[in-house]
């Protein structure tokens, strides 16, 4: 056993002043600059919601850019993110793959 998984998975959200600035399309640049997986995408309660997946390094730098970052003219009041989750491969493409809109809450 070598320590640590390969690769970690974390779901989490931005909340604050997040939709209409492009948020998503940063973040997922800056995901694509690392490498990793995933998707992300804007709530209808104007939050950022997403899944990352990668090498534990790249997920906390991704972490990092989405609390402190952001894209510009953003204004982050915090972000929720869940436990790292040790995954031996992705489970999602590409982190260009916005996740497809359809929200399973029986509206």
């Amino acid at each position: 056993m070598s320590g640590a998984p390969p690769l970690i998975g974390v779901k989490f959200e931005v909340f604050g002043k997040v939709d209409k600035v492009d948020f998503v399309k940063y973040a997922q640049l800056e995901a694509e600059r690392l490498g990793l997986f995933g998707w992300i995408e804007e709530t209808k309660d104007r939050t950022i919601k997403g899944e990352i997946e990668g090498p534990p390094e790249q997920v906390q730098e991704m972490q990092q850019w989405l609390c402190s970052k952001g894209s510009p003219g953003c204004q982050i009041d915090r972000v929720d993110a869940s436990e790292p989750i040790p995954l031996q491969k992705p489970t999602h493409g590409p982190i260009l793959s916005v996740k497809p809109h359809h929200h399973h809450e029986g509206k």
